[in-house]
């Protein structure tokens, strides 16, 4: 099938909640995995700096899923309480990348804006202590944007949203996905990097 009609077929698959979103990744994600690869090897190779519209959840999953497949080097994430549902969604991709990075020595951070680490999220920082960190902190505001950063080039940037239960809407995930925009990607890392220095000073 031509890449247009199978990402627009796949991309275009309006899951009405988060639970169906889920069971429908899981049953699809090789397929979606490939057809989004497709698009990331061409920004790659033409520098198109211009973003992609993550429109729903299951849109979430898949880009952010090829993002992990591609980092090679470094990751920093600001994500919210929900994110250990993200990443028990994604742990095949989550791991592998860890595992990646630990075989060249890069590094993987992570700021959850909640009370506490997702108890799979504290099992895999564990596993790979070497490699990822994990820092938990309430925040002041609740209209943070969530991020994905990669490799200082690509980059995930997400609208604020309630935390995510079973039957949350599909659509109240938004974000903007850039494969390739190195620019924006160190202007939002230096801003973690000074929300990650200010978290670790605050733990002594």
């Amino acid at each position: 099938m031509p890449l247009r009609e199978t990402k627009g077929r796949l991309m275009s698959q309006k899951q009405k909640d988060i639970i169906e979103s889920e069971k429908w990744f899981e049953g699809s994600y090789e397929e979606m995995y490939a057809a989004t690869q497709h698009i990331f090897d061409f920004v790659q190779r033409s520098k198109c700096t211009i973003p992609l519209d993550n429109d729903n959840y299951l849109d979430a999953l898949c880009y952010t899923g090829v993002m992990f497949k591609n980092i090679k080097r470094s990751m920093e994430m600001l994500a919210g309480p929900s994110v250990g549902r993200m990443i028990a969604a994604l742990e095949t991709s989550f791991r592998e990348m860890l595992a990646r990075l630990r075989g060249c020595g890069g590094k993987a951070r992570l700021v959850v804006a909640g009370p506490n680490k997702p108890e799979n999220l504290a099992a895999i920082e564990a596993r790979y202590s070497d490699v990822l960190k994990v820092i938990d902190a309430v925040p002041k505001r609740t209209d943070l944007r969530h991020f994905l950063i990669g490799d200082s080039y690509m980059i995930r940037e997400e609208e604020p949203h309630d935390i995510l239960e079973d039957k949350t809407p599909s659509d109240i995930i938004k974000a903007k996905v850039y494969f390739y925009n190195p620019a924006k990607s160190k202007v939002v890392e230096s801003r973690f990097n000074s929300i990650w220095s200010l978290l670790k000073s605050r733990q002594g």
